[in-house]
């Protein structure tokens, strides 16, 4: 499962992120996704206190952001998307910064002008994604290699200028 911003929320909760309420913490896994990838995924400010909101994520999950990540609604800063991330302890996690990328990097966006403005955003993240589908869904070994790839960061915690 994949998604951008909201639509990141939802892999990540799909993929096993707990949720606090009054019942207590919540999960909307399923045990059908095999593998997730979060574009821009935002974080709810009880999110960012809570140190195990993404334990239970137990499949591989792909984390994408940039430099310049700030939310158009609500409170996500850049430095907040990487949370996912940073407290997923018991799956395998990848992550890629791209350097100057905003929040609308990810979708296939034009400016108020009509011009692309995301194709080298876009060329890396059809790559990056497409070999960790092939890697997680397919079984393609190479393809699973991504901390081999010099801009990517596998629990290293490495930021990458691309």
């Amino acid at each position: 499962m994949a998604g951008h911003s909201f639509g990141a929320f939802t892999s990540l909760a799909i993929a096993g992120q707990k949720f606090g309420g009054p019942q207590g913490n919540i999960s909307f896994a399923d045990p059908r996704v095999k593998a997730a990838i979060a574009m821009s995924a935002p974080v709810t400010p009880i999110q960012a206190r809570a140190e195990s909101a993404f334990d239970a994520i137990k499949i591989p999950c792909f984390h994408m952001t940039g430099t310049k990540d700030s939310s158009p609604i609500g409170e996500t800063r850049p430095e907040d998307r990487r949370i996912p991330f940073d407290r997923s302890h018991h799956s395998e996690e990848f992550l890629v910064i791209f350097k100057d990328g905003d929040h609308m990097i990810f979708p296939d966006a034009e400016d108020c002008a009509g011009v692309k403005t995301t194709s080298c955003f876009q060329a890396y993240i059809r790559m990056a994604s497409l070999a960790f589908w092939d890697g997680y869904l397919k079984g393609e070994t190479p393809a699973k290699d991504l901390a081999g790839w010099p801009w990517f960061s596998n629990r290293s915690r490495d930021e990458w200028d691309l």
